[in-house]
């Protein structure tokens, strides 16, 4: 089997562990939905991709850090998954790592090198609640989302606006009660997403250059900015989308705000139509 590249064992439920095997040449190894594994030891350093999603794997092995080919590693719902090693920064070619739904997961290691090429971090339904010390690290970036969604984030990591390069960012269902000023130096921020972040009271600042912003579903939402109508207005964008449905508690400052920016968009979609029928 040394020359085997790709091997798929997904959704093979009876399988608990894997043989040790040579597999040296090995770049691909899917086990998702292989849900009685529960142990894995198997690093081929080749592998390129790495699927161990649903699986009931409860920790990594260390050597996990000796896959310097490793690109992609998906651990989604991995409900048993408790930590990860600290060898994870050993990854330098990681592009991707997807810990959604690992619920039992509360803590990330410390990363004290640079993850230069990581561009997709998923933490969505995992019980970590701080990820500061982390996201310096990384260089996430264009593409898909930077995802910190339904972390039980109570605090806003501070380290954030040190991802400049930044254009999607998840934040939807954490308990923050504020997002603090320095988002205003997420200058390539276009997408925001925080719907559902219940506890959320102000949002004092709009990143300079965002297009698409959710807070569907703040409820405790109050205050926009001072007054929201500027802010929105240097933020506009031909294609932009402010979304406030179901945040009840907005003060007349920011009603105000949103009303004049749905008349500024009604005009200028209005505007926009009107040029075409004469082109």
């Amino acid at each position: 089997m040394k020359s085997l590249i790709f091997l798929n064992l997904r959704g093979c439920t009876s399988l608990k562990s894997l043989p040790q095997m040579k597999l040296i040449s090995l770049k691909t190894l899917i086990l998702s939905s292989c849900s009685s594994l529960e142990e894995f030891n198997l690093v081929p350093e080749n592998l390129e991709q790495l699927y161990l999603d649903g699986t009931a794997i409860k920790a990594l092995p260390s050597t996990i850090g000796n896959l310097q080919k490793l690109i992609l590693l998906i651990l989604k719902d991995c409900k048993r998954l408790t930590c990860l090693p600290d060898s994870i920064e050993n990854l330098k070619a990681l592009q991707k790592l997807v810990l959604s739904g690992c619920k039992s997961l509360a803590t990330f290691p410390k990363i004290k090198k640079n993850m230069k090429h990581l561009k997709t971090l998923l933490l969505d339904g995992t019980d970590i609640k701080e990820v500061p010390h982390l996201l310096k690290r990384f260089d996430v970036n264009q593409g898909d989302p930077s995802t910190c969604s339904h972390c039980n984030l109570r605090e806003w990591p501070h380290e954030f606006y040190t991802l400049s390069s930044v254009q999607r960012l998840c934040l939807s269902r954490n308990n923050f009660r504020s997002l603090p000023d320095n988002i205003r130096y997420l200058h390539n921020l276009k997408w925001l997403d925080i719907k559902y972040c219940e506890q959320l009271v102000s949002l004092p600042v709009i990143p300079p250059n965002l297009h698409w912003l959710d807070a569907h579903g703040c409820i405790s939402l109050e205050n926009i900015g001072s007054p929201l109508a500027l802010i929105l207005a240097e933020t506009e964008h031909p294609h932009s989308t402010f979304t406030f449905t179901n945040c009840t508690k907005l003060d007349q400052v920011a009603k105000n705000g949103i009303v004049s920016y749905v008349r500024r968009k009604i005009q200028s979609m209005s505007d926009a139509l009107a040029h075409q029928e004469k082109v």
